[in-house]
C-alpha cells in the first residue's frame, strides 16, 4: 500500500511578531550598515595591509580592513553612542517599508492568490502561470509603494552617515533633516536615488519571482525546499544587481551641502546613469558586497 508523507503544519509567526523581529534584526546590526554606507560612498580611513598567500603566491596582495574593524573605528571616533548615527531614519524607513504595502494592498483590494488545490501532501502540484502572474503584480505594486514611502527616510538615513566623514551637523533630526533637505532641494530632494533602487529591488523581485517559479514547476519540491530556494535565488540576483544599490546609495547624498558629497571626495553627477557609469569606470561598483574579505 502507497503510503503519502504528509508535510507537518508549521504556524507561522504573528505579524506583530515579525515585525518586532525586524526592528530588533535592523537596531542589532545597524553599526554594520552604517558602515557598509560609508565603504559604498567611498570613505576608506583606514589603510589597506599587505598580505601573502602562504606556499601559493609569495607577492604581496592588500587588503582593506574588514567591517569588524571599520566599526572599531567608527567607535573610536564618535564613541559608542555614534554607532547608531542615522537609526531612528532607519528604524521609521523599516516600519513604513514592512507595513505600508500591505496597507495598499488591503486598501485596492488585492488579497493573496486562492489556490483552489487542497492537496496536503509534502510535494505540492505545480503552480499555475495565473498564480504566478498575480503574485508578481501583487508584489510589485507592494514593493513600490513601500519604496515610495520609505525613500525619503532612507535618503535622510544616508546623509546623516555622511556626516560622520565630514563632521557636520546639519541632518541630526529626522524632521528637522527632512525639513532642510525640502527647504534646499525641494520635494523631489526626497526622492534622490530612488531610481537604481526601485530597479534594483524590482530586478530582483522579477528574476526570483520566474526562477522561483520555473523550479516549481520543473522539480518537485516541498514547501520549506521552495522557501529556501528562494532565499538562495534571491541572494545570488541581489549581488547581480549591488551596483545599483551602491548607485542609489551614492545618488542619496549627491549635491547635499555635505563633505562626503562634493568634490573631490565626490564628483557632481549628472543623473544616476552618469553615476553608475563613473562607479564602473574607477572600479568602484561592487564598494561594499563582500564585507568582511575585502580586497
Amino acid at each position: 500500500r502507497q503510503q503519502v508523507e504528509e508535510e507537518p503544519e508549521v504556524t507561522a509567526p504573528a505579524p506583530i511578531i515579525r515585525f518586532i523581529l525586524r526592528i530588533g534584526y535592523n537596531a542589532l546590526l545597524y553599526p554594520y550598515e552604517f558602515a557598509k554606507v560609508l565603504i559604498q560612498l567611498g570613505h576608506e580611513p583606514l589603510a589597506p595591509r599587505p598580505f601573502r598567500w602562504p606556499f601559493l603566491d609569495q607577492r604581496p596582495h592588500f587588503f582593506l580592513p574588514g567591517v569588524h574593524r571599520y566599526v572599531q573605528h567608527i567607535q573610536q571616533v564618535d564613541g559608542y553612542l555614534g554607532l547608531y548615527r542615522g537609526l531612528p531614519a532607519r528604524l521609521i524607513s523599516s516600519s513604513v517599508e514592512y507595513l505600508m504595502g500591505d496597507v495598499f494592498l488591503n486598501l485596492i483590494g488585492l488579497t493573496p492568490y486562492q489556490n483552489n488545490n487542497t492537496n496536503s501532501s509534502s510535494i505540492r502540484t505545480r503552480p499555475g502561470w495565473t498564480e504566478f502572474f498575480y503574485n508578481l503584480l501583487r508584489n510589485s505594486l507592494r514593493l513600490c509603494t513601500a519604496v515610495a514611502l520609505s525613500h525619503p527616510f532612507h535618503v535622510v538615513m544616508v546623509r546623516q552617515i555622511a556626516q560622520f566623514i565630514g563632521r557636520e551637523a546639519v541632518y541630526d533630526g529626522v524632521l528637522s533633516g527632512l525639513r532642510f533637505l525640502i527647504t534646499q532641494e525641494g520635494w523631489i530632494g526626497m526622492y534622490a536615488g530612488v531610481v537604481p533602487r526601485l530597479v534594483g529591488e524590482m530586478t530582483v523581485l522579477f528574476v526570483t519571482s520566474c526562477l522561483s517559479h520555473m523550479c516549481r514547476r520543473l522539480i518537485p519540491m516541498s514547501r520549506m525546499q521552495q522557501q529556501y530556494n528562494a532565499v538562495i535565488i534571491q541572494m545570488v540576483a541581489s549581488l547581480l544587481v549591488y551596483p545599483l544599490e551602491v548607485t542609489s546609495s551614492c545618488m542619496a547624498c549627491s549635491g547635499a551641502p555635505l563633505t562626503a558629497c562634493e568634490p573631490p571626495k565626490m564628483p557632481v553627477y549628472i543623473n544616476w546613469a552618469d553615476c553608475l557609469t563613473d562607479l564602473y569606470t574607477r572600479g568602484g561598483h561592487n564598494r561594499g558586497a563582500l564585507l568582511f574579505w575585502r580586497t
